[in-house]
């Protein structure tokens, strides 16, 4: 059975429809041809009218079955290839993911069976290595992935700069920005780290000094302990999508685990004690 174009389907419903009209029409004429042939039989007309409007009606009873038959297997093929499609795409994003988060995750296993000290050691490979799988992921020629960690998380006064957690993709320009809590320019980047559970897309940005024009941000935080923002931006509006939004969010819930598994027992409570108070503070609408 070959394949029906799937768009051809409204046609067909147009012929049979039009066809049942004829097909009815002759079987009518054909009833009546025949009764008035019936009623007069010396003459011939009548039997002969009904003779051609009964083969009217027999072809177009024919081509009537064989246009539902052809309306059937196209119907059967617009199934076939939703089915088609939806399996080909589950096998694209299966393929995708495990090509993009296998190797980070392995490497997040390794980090895990390591001794405190030497996770230690190892974090900020890991750390960079995040960044570089950023850029890798996202379908745009000119990414540039940062991230912006936080210098002393027991703080009053936090400090995040990107520094030296930088990758990117034919790029001349750089990050400068560095957020120092509690300063007026850009306040949002701490409520993110804080308290977002999802990144942030933005698609058509101007921000003074800068040439990239849409930007991603995600959250890195893990038991209550905000470590920082994964970011990725690009050069063009719109050059960034919600999957480009879910792949970042997933790099920095992976790279939140790996920071929490690096902290020591005392840099943990301390973490831990300060975010309360920061909380706290917040709340009551005061400045840590």
């Amino acid at each position: 059975m070959t394949a029906q174009d799937p768009s051809e389907t409204p046609r067909l419903d147009a012929s049979i429809v039009r066809l049942r009209v004829v097909v009815v029409a002759s079987t009518v004429v054909a009833a009546v041809a025949g009764y008035l042939g019936w009623a007069d039989d010396t003459d011939p007309a009548p039997a002969v009218a009904a003779a051609v409007a009964a083969s009217v009606a027999a072809v177009g009873a024919f081509v009537v079955w064989y246009l539902e038959e052809r309306r059937k297997r196209a119907l059967q093929s617009a199934r076939t290839t939703v089915a088609e499609l939806l399996r080909a795409e589950k096998i694209r994003i299966l393929t995708m993911t495990n090509g993009a988060f296998l190797p980070t995750l392995s490497a997040l296993q390794d980090l895990a069976a390591m001794r405190p000290g030497e996770r230690a050691v190892e974090i900020s490979g890991f750390r960079q290595a995040v960044v570089e799988r950023a850029c890798d992921l996202v379908k745009n020629e000119s990414p540039r992935a940062a991230y912006f960690r936080v210098q002393d998380l027991s703080a009053r006064r936090r400090v995040m700069s990107p520094r030296p957690y930088i990758s990117q993709r034919a790029r001349v320009d750089e990050f400068t920005s560095q957020f120092v809590e509690g300063a007026d320019e850009e306040p949002g980047v701490w409520e993110l780290i804080d308290h977002a559970e999802h990144a942030i897309l933005r698609e058509d940005v101007r921000p003074p000094g800068k040439v990239y024009r849409s930007y991603i941000s995600a959250p890195v935080r893990c038991g209550g302990i905000a470590f920082g923002m994964l970011t990725l931006n690009v050069l063009d509006a719109g050059g960034l999508s919600t999957e480009d939004r879910d792949f970042l969010l997933v790099l920095a819930r992976v790279l939140a685990v790996a920071e929490a598994l690096t902290l020591l027992e005392k840099e943990r409570e301390a973490s831990v004690r300060m975010s309360l108070i920061r909380s706290r503070i917040g709340s009551e609408g005061g400045n840590a």
